[in-house]
């Protein structure tokens, strides 16, 4: 629910901060960075060789890319 005060700014097209939890904001940005590292990889194969299968090995690359970079982060102490 909105308070009072929420609700009058963003009647007038001001931005309302609302909580997001972050473990679920982290879960949707791996599988995005996976999911774009299996695309490209496969897209990278299509546009070098014009056959999807030879950017197998760019999306492999790309998506342990993701996954390293993730893990890193999530264990890194920041």
């Amino acid at each position: 629910m909105m308070s009072e005060a929420s609700e009058k700014v963003a009647g007038a097209g001001g931005a309302v901060m609302v909580k997001v939890d972050s473990e679920k904001m982290k879960m949707i940005l791996f599988h995005c960075g996976m999911i774009q590292g299996f695309c490209s990889g496969f897209m990278a194969g299509k546009l070098g060789t014009g056959k999807v299968i030879a950017g197998l090995k760019h999306a492999l690359l790309l998506a342990l890319g993701a996954f390293a970079l993730f893990a890193v982060l999530e264990f890194a102490p920041i």
